[in-house]
């Protein structure tokens, strides 16, 4: 998500109206330095977070071909792919988003130092980048409610199951998914916008990005907005979740406990058990991690003095900023590990997974 502007911003480089702001509380946690702040988003905006996405894509990459492999004719791989696509949107749109914010703010005039077209190309790459990042993230939180709802009927419903889930209902979900968000999401857009000025003390030329007018005359548009993308994206999903996971688990282990005091299960009945059980291990391990990084991205409703929606509010101070950023991290190691809990959990994803590789080897 996108990074918020931070070190050295000048009230007077900006030329919005002051007289309405949207107020965020101060921490009363003590802040960081300029010095401590430029070092740390460095670390994390040019080191962390690029290090865990580049390896995020290509677990990402071979997940979607694997899965294109095994065929989309399954539920689970076509939930399954589409939040590999979006997990691959978050990676790339929240590393560009953030080297677009810190190559804005971090020199001593804030604002892209560049010729007006370059400048303009850069607010054009940042927006697009946000939406990625907002999108991807927005998406890749809102996708495991669909996969507990799955393997809900999945394990409750087993006989039931083919009639109520079906591929096409599923793309048909996934694909509203996608277009609510990209449809919610692409309205901000309207609250930036680019300007080309040199109102500072060196008297250098500067392409601003700031919030643009109708952001701050539509205050309660903006309010309820806020309200709403973080109760339907964060809030809302983790609960869902979490008690999904904890019935499926209940009933997965009941059944294996019956099934293990039957004399006589035939072996046909018993591959299809393990098949199923083995799919419901996979969805419900990304279920599992997702709800740890969501309690994360639920901090700036509960916590507002020391972390903010940058999308809606600026950062209250230095300490805001960084936090924001750890936040950043946290959810990429979200969108990178899947890969790996498939190889853990699901042997037929590790066989095809080792069967590609050895591929590769072999042409190289």
């Amino acid at each position: 998500m996108e990074h918020s502007p931070s070190v050295g911003d000048h009230v007077d480089q900006t030329n919005v109206n002051l007289s309405i702001t949207i107020q965020t509380p101060h921490s009363s946690f003590g802040d960081l330095s300029e010095e401590d702040t430029i070092v740390i988003l460095w670390i994390l905006t040019y080191i962390v977070c690029p290090a865990i996405s580049i390896l995020g894509v290509i677990g990402n990459i071979f997940s979607l071909i694997i899965l294109k492999k095994h065929g989309l004719n399954k539920c689970s791989n076509i939930l399954l792919f589409s939040l590999a696509i979006s997990d691959i949107t978050f990676l790339v749109g929240a590393n560009v988003n953030a080297l677009c914010r810190i190559l804005h703010d971090s020199a001593n005039v804030r604002g892209f130092q560049m010729p007006y077209n370059t400048a303009y190309f850069m607010f054009i790459v940042h927006n697009i980048a946000d939406i990625g990042d907002w999108v991807g993230c927005s998406i890749s939180f809102t996708l495991p409610v669909l996969i507990t709802i799955e393997r809900f009927v999945a394990v409750f419903f087993p006989l039931k199951f083919p009639e109520i889930i079906t591929p096409k209902r599923t793309t048909i979900a996934v694909t509203c998914v996608y277009i609510f968000w990209y449809s919610t999401l692409l309205y901000t857009r309207v609250w930036f916008e680019f300007d080309y000025n040199n109102n500072n003390p060196y008297n250098i030329s500067v392409g601003l990005m700031g919030k643009s007018d109708l952001f701050y005359n539509q205050y309660d548009v903006t309010v309820f907005l806020q309200g709403f993308i973080s109760y339907l994206g964060f809030t809302l999903p983790l609960p869902i979740v979490v008690v999904g996971c904890i019935c499926i688990g209940i009933k997965v282990k009941i059944t294996s406990i019956q099934r293990r005091k039957l004399t006589a299960v035939k072996a046909e009945s018993d591959k299809k058990f393990v098949g199923a059980s083995r799919t419901t291990k996979t969805l419900m391990s990304v279920c599992a991690v997702y709800s740890v990084a969501c309690i994360f991205t639920t901090l700036p409703q509960h916590v507002p003095q020391l972390i903010v929606y940058a999308l809606f509010s600026d950062a209250p101070n230095n300490l805001a900023v960084v936090i924001y950023q750890v936040l950043n991290v946290v959810i990429s190691i979200n969108s990178s590990c899947n890969f790996l809990i498939y190889v853990g959990t699901n042997k037929k994803f590790r066989d095809t997974q080792k069967e590609l590789m050895k591929k590769c080897l072999c042409r190289v």
